[in-house]
């Protein structure tokens, strides 16, 4: 794959992951003017609905996305790039049909069981809050269903390197909900958003039918699961169903903590991790999900100095894009709550408590862009061991801070979030710490570009200070005002930034400004 297909490819799902993220930012403001957050109540209480999210969500993550990226992907890349598409199609057919009745099996033992499981998770909430959480979970249980289906067939699309139809999915998701929000919240309330999330999460799957089907795929039912294979794919994905599962985890236990606090935390909470998440999904999944196809080619050929390589070339290129985006999420929090979610119920009490939230999110920005690719550059060597130490210990340090200073020193949500940011540096020094070892002979990251990088992104720091200070003296506090200062700082600031990168010569500036830049090194 030319540098000029890895570049366009990276393209084409940063540019969707923002399109999704823009629908994830609408929805979320559908969310605030609709139902606010410290004034929620009744079927208008965004804290039932995120508190409802959690479960179904969680069993999607622990027993899907883990088996994919760290057992589904190396195996079928394997067969596909040694020409053996019959037996990639037939350990794509075993698997799917295992994955279905797995996961329709325990969306109905989930079902059954919320009502004795939501207790647990929310043991703050009200009984009459209890009982919609309940109900909310039980109607999105069908989401991890058809969520499972989709990954296996994005997984699919990561080996093919086929990604159009991959990324329209999450749009197709996110509009679904939207839709909902629009319609049918003020009569319903989050009831609307519960079944339009079950909706979006078919729509996430039929999305992806026609790449499979342009692939040449059609699917057999086929139940050999003691296939050598299969035993492989879940000898893999066993550690990695407890890596994701601590992870996911940690979201269970800040739910759980937040629920004993004021009304208002968890959606204050979730609006601030899905608007740093923006960025995420942007650099940090983007930049990971197609590392993982290059990283998983180079394993299947024996390319051990090319994986080192691209993960060196990686590392530089989350680097560059984050350390802006950082820098504007903490210096325009206010102006980005204020923006977009500033409406209807939405006060003023949460527009601060948001922004401060997303300020702590942001400092942790670095280290939870660069984890995603760290740990796929394990799993492609079937690796999936280190990941899960590595996430055990971060889970112990957020639980353990989240306590400490969410509880004893009663920072309440604030703690539990700085508690997260925490862990995710604790995270990536262990991650970098091991990869070291790989590294004895060629360096991971260059330190003159890193260099050059930090002294830019202090340039534009002082940039957006200096131009945020005088757009505040000269507008009338609003809305209108945030916005201005909002896009006056980030043309300026990066515009800044790029000019910085030039004037130091900065080999690679051109990825912030066209896309063209890339053809010389072809």
């Amino acid at each position: 794959m030319s540098k000029k297909a890895i570049f366009s490819a990276t393209l084409i799902l940063a540019i969707s992951s923002l399109l999704s993220r823009i629908l994830g930012v609408v929805r979320d403001h559908l969310f605030a003017s609709r139902f606010g957050a410290l004034q929620g109540g009744g079927i208008f209480d965004l804290d039932a609905y995120y508190a409802a999210f959690r479960i179904p969500d969680l069993l999607f993550q622990i027993l899907i996305i883990g088996a994919v990226s760290a057992a589904f992907v190396p195996i079928f890349s394997g067969y596909l790039h040694t020409e053996e598409k019959e037996k990639a199609w037939k350990f794509l057919n075993t698997t799917l049909t295992g994955i279905g009745i797995l996961m329709l099996t325990i969306s109905t033992l989930t079902f059954i069981l919320a009502p004795f499981l939501i207790p647990l998770l929310v043991p703050g909430f009200s009984p009459e809050k209890i009982k919609l959480t309940t109900q909310l979970t039980q109607i999105m249980l069908v989401s991890p269903i058809f969520f499972g289906l989709s990954s296996i067939f994005q997984g699919v699309e990561n080996s093919a390197k086929k990604y159009a139809y991959f990324a329209l999915a999450p749009i197709a998701y996110n509009l679904s909900i939207i839709i909902g929000t629009l319609f049918f919240s003020q009569q319903y309330g989050v009831y609307a958003i519960a079944i339009s999330v079950a909706i979006g999460s078919i729509l996430h799957a039929a999305t992806q039918l026609p790449a499979i089907y342009q692939l040449g795929y059609r699917y057999q039912p086929n139940f050999h699961f003691r296939s050598p294979d299969i035993k492989q794919f879940i000898l893999l994905a066993i550690p990695r169903i407890f890596s994701t599962g601590v992870n996911q985890f940690n979201l269970v236990i800040n739910t759980l903590i937040a629920s004993t606090f004021v009304t208002g935390s968890i959606a204050s909470f979730n609006f601030a991790y899905n608007m740093q998440s923006v960025v995420l999904g942007i650099i940090g999944i983007s930049t990971a999900i197609i590392a993982f196809g290059i990283f998983a080619q180079q394993m299947a050929t024996g390319d051990h100095d090319g994986m080192r390589t691209t993960l060196s070339e990686k590392i530089e290129q989350i680097i560059l894009f984050t350390l802006p985006a950082t820098i504007g999420l903490i210096i325009l929090r206010t102006e980005i709550v204020t923006t977009l979610l500033g409406a209807g119920q939405f006060t003023q009490q949460d527009i601060t408590l948001t922004a401060n939230l997303l300020a702590i999110f942001a400092l942790s920005l670095l280290a939870q862009n660069l984890m995603p690719l760290l740990s796929r550059y394990f799993f492609a060597q079937q690796n999936t061991r280190t990941p899960v130490k590595i996430s055990i210990t971060g889970l112990t340090v957020d639980t353990l801070l989240s306590l400490y200073l969410g509880i004893t020193l009663h920072y309440q949500i604030t703690g539990v979030v700085t508690a997260f940011s925490i862990a995710c540096y604790v995270q990536l020094f262990l991650y970098l710490h091991r990869i070291r070892s790989d590294f004895t002979t060629t360096p991971l990251i260059h330190f003159k570009k890193q260099f050059q990088i930090i002294f830019a992104s202090i340039v534009m720091l002082l940039s957006v200070l200096l131009t945020k200070a005088t757009l505040e003296t000269m507008l009338i506090p609003g809305r209108f005002r945030s916005l201005i200062i909002l896009a006056g700082c980030s043309i300026i600031g990066y515009l800044i930034y790029l000019f910085t990168l030039k004037l130091l010569k900065y080999p690679k500036y051109h990825q912030l400004w066209k896309i063209r830049g890339d053809r010389a090194e072809d």
